[in-house]
């Protein structure tokens, strides 16, 4: 299927679906990948193959549930939330996620 789209539209997709980069879900410290997934310079038909079943690049497990709900949420990406919202100690909303 990934020699059928081709190299372009598959690091086009990749980009589409944030994989290397951070997420910005409420948490500390997470990682950009980015150097760790496949560039048009470093990707040739062998890492086309091999990445078509998720070999041969690295992207945290928060950006791959975040891509994979994009799919399940008809295409459309959002940004992970650990939190719908925060309320108060006198039970009023102060934030919404």
């Amino acid at each position: 299927m990934a020699q059928a789209v081709g190299k372009n539209d598959f690091l086009k997709y990749q980009r589409e679906f944030n994989l290397g980069l951070r997420t910005n879900i409420d948490l500390s410290g997470e990682a950009r990948t980015d150097s760790l997934v496949n560039t048009q310079a470093t990707m040739g038909s062998t890492e086309l193959a091999t990445a078509s079943f998720g070999q041969g690049f690295n992207v945290t497990m928060i950006q791959m549930a975040a891509a994979f709900c994009s799919l399940v949420n008809g295409g459309n990406y959002y940004q992970p939330q650990l939190v719908k919202r925060i309320i108060g100690a006198d039970g009023v909303t102060i934030k919404t996620n």
